[in-house]
């Protein structure tokens, strides 16, 4: 922009043209065809950056890949760490349940009771994801209009991925749940 051009290279009156081609077009001839209409302008240059949009792009699409690849990789951590820890959860507490047991809770009374369990440490764990999404999404919008300059970054994730993660928290602590609780009532030594 004008302001940015002034701010850092002291250049005023600036402007340029942006073109953008068809993807079948040839940007060679393009910007030759251009050099020619221009050529009688004093102090008009004419730059192609088709080759480094491409370069860009693509070095673009191999840092998505590979943070789509990290992201693969937490969240199988996560699930294996979700499972362990429900697991422990309900295995440190057989003491208890045997006791509710002997009171007479039925095996679907204990899966509902554990259902409801887990459902409210998916709804602390949305509430905890939500929140670090709002300070990280703060501190990222602060450096790239600060430090990196950008005038309008787009700094949200939209609505629907954030439901998504959060119906996804929900099921899999619901469901890890449960699948300790049907571990307790095959255990041999939990019996009525």
């Amino acid at each position: 922009t004008n302001e940015q051009m002034e701010q850092n290279f002291g250049v005023t009156g600036y402007q340029t043209v942006s073109i953008c081609l068809e993807e079948d077009a040839d940007a060679a001839a393009a910007a030759d065809e251009l050099r020619t209409m221009v050529s009688g302008i004093s102090r008009c240059a004419v730059r192609d950056y088709t080759g480094q949009i491409e370069a860009q792009n693509l070095y673009l699409n191999q840092q998505i890949m590979f943070f789509y690849g990290i992201a693969a990789v937490l969240l199988g951590i996560s699930l294996l760490h979700i499972m362990n820890s429900m697991q422990y959860l309900v295995a440190e507490r057989r003491y208890e349940f045997s006791i509710l047991r002997a009171m007479g809770i039925t095996d679907s009374g204990f899966l509902k009771m554990l259902l409801k369990e887990g459902l409210r440490y998916g709804i602390c764990a949305c509430g905890a994801t939500v929140a670090v999404y709002w300070i990280v999404q703060k501190v990222l919008y602060y450096f790239m209009t600060k430090v990196y300059l950008y005038l309008h970054p787009q700094g949200a994730i939209s609505p629907g991925y954030l439901i998504v993660v959060a119906v996804l928290d929900l099921i899999l602590c619901a469901g890890a749940m449960m699948m300790a609780g049907r571990k307790v009532l095959k255990d041999s030594y939990f019996v009525d």
